[in-house]
C-alpha cells in the first residue's frame, strides 16, 4: 500500500467452483503485481478467482474489483457500502469537503490543503465499478463447499462487514478488529451527525458469540480470540472518549483543538487528520448523549463545550 499502513491482508480460499478472494488491495500496478505474484507461486493466475468479497469500501480493501472484474471476477460486497461507493464515485468535487467533513469543523488552510491533497490521493487508489451482487447481514454465502456467514459490524464504515466459517472458526473481520493497532471511526461517511461510535459498540459487543474464533484482520497479525480482542478495542474507545470529555471547556471549542487537546500535537498531516476523525466520532457520540453541547456558529461549522 502506497499509504501509512504498509501492508493490506487479502484472504485466498480455493473451492470447487474456483478461487474466492476476501479484499482486494488498492488499485495501483504495484499491489497489482503482488497479487499476481503470490497467486503464480500458488500455481494460480488472476483469472483462476471467480469471486470476491469484499469487508468494506475503502481503497485498499476493494481497489482492485474493477480489475479483477475484468479478469472474470464476480464482486459481492455490502448492499450499504455499496450505496456509499455510488455517492463517493459520483462526486469527486466533494474531496476537499469530504476532507473537512462536509465543511463542518474549521482547520487551518494550510493544514486543509494537504488533507484535501491525501484526499485525491485516495481517491487515485480506487477504481470505479459496480458489484456484481449485494448482501445483507445474516446471508448465508454458499458456493463450491464454501460457506460464509455475513455479519454487520459497522463503525469503521456505514457497511463494514464481516464473514464468519463456523466450521473453521475464523472471522475475517476487515478492520473491524486489528491485533495491534485499533482503525479508525468513520464519523464523516454518511453525514456529520453519524454516531460511528454507538455503531462500534455494538459491533463489538457482538464477537461475544464467537468466544474462541480466530479473526483474519485487514492488516497485521492474526488475532487469536475475536472476543477478547473485541473487548480490548471497546476499552480503548472508552479510554480515548475519557480523553475527550477531560478536554471538553466551558468556552466553544473547534473539533481540531479537541483533538490536540486530548490526544496531543501530531506531526504530520495525516496524522491529525485521522485524530480530528476520532475526535469528530467521539464528540459526535457525547453530543447524542448529552454529555457536551454542540453549538453552530454564524458560518455553520461547529464548535463544542461542555
Amino acid at each position: 500500500m502506497p499509504v501509512t499502513l504498509g501492508v493490506v491482508n487479502v484472504y485466498l480460499i480455493p473451492s470447487d467452483d474456483g478461487l474466492l478472494l476476501i479484499d482486494t488491495g488498492t488499485s495501483d500496478d504495484g499491489a497489482f503485481h503482488v497479487l499476481t505474484q503470490k497467486l503464480s507461486a500458488l500455481g494460480h493466475t488472476v483469472a483462476d478467482i471467480r469471486r470476491v468479497l469484499v469487508t468494506h469500501y475503502h481503497p485498499d480493501h476493494c481497489g482492485l474489483a474493477m480489475r479483477l472484474q475484468q479478469a472474470g471476477a464476480h464482486i459481492w460486497m455490502s448492499r450499504k457500502d455499496a450505496d456509499v461507493l455510488v455517492e463517493y464515485f459520483a462526486n469527486p468535487q466533494a474531496d476537499v469537503d469530504r476532507a473537512q467533513f462536509f465543511g463542518r469543523h474549521p482547520m487551518p488552510q494550510k493544514l486543509s490543503q494537504r488533507i484535501g491533497t491525501m484526499a485525491r490521493l485516495l481517491r487515485d487508489l480506487h477504481a470505479e465499478f459496480v458489484p456484481d451482487a449485494l448482501f445483507d447481514d445474516g446471508d448465508m454465502l454458499g458456493w463450491g463447499g464454501i460457506s460464509l456467514e455475513v455479519v454487520d459490524t459497522p463503525g469503521h464504515t456505514p457497511g463494514h462487514v464481516a464473514f464468519v466459517s463456523r466450521e473453521h472458526r475464523v472471522l475475517f473481520v476487515g478492520d473491524h478488529l486489528l491485533a495491534d493497532q485499533v482503525a479508525m471511526l468513520s464519523a464523516q461517511d454518511i453525514s456529520p451527525d453519524t454516531d460511528a461510535l454507538t455503531q462500534m459498540f455494538a459491533s463489538l459487543a457482538l464477537m461475544d458469540r464467537f468466544v474462541g474464533f480466530s479473526g483474519a484482520a485487514g492488516h497485521g497479525p492474526l488475532i487469536e480470540d475475536v472476543a477478547m480482542r473485541a473487548q480490548q478495542t471497546a476499552g480503548f474507545h472508552r479510554a480515548r472518549l475519557q480523553k475527550v470529555c477531560d478536554a471538553l471547556l466551558d468556552e466553544p471549542q473547534t473539533a481540531l483543538a479537541l483533538s490536540v487537546r486530548a490526544f496531543g500535537e501530531k506531526r504530520s498531516a495525516y496524522s491529525q487528520w485521522l485524530s480530528m476523525t476520532s475526535a469528530v466520532s467521539l464528540l459526535e457520540y457525547l453530543h447524542i448523549n448529552q454529555s457536551a453541547q454542540r453549538l453552530t456558529a454564524s458560518d455553520g461549522s461547529y464548535l463544542y463545550r461542555r
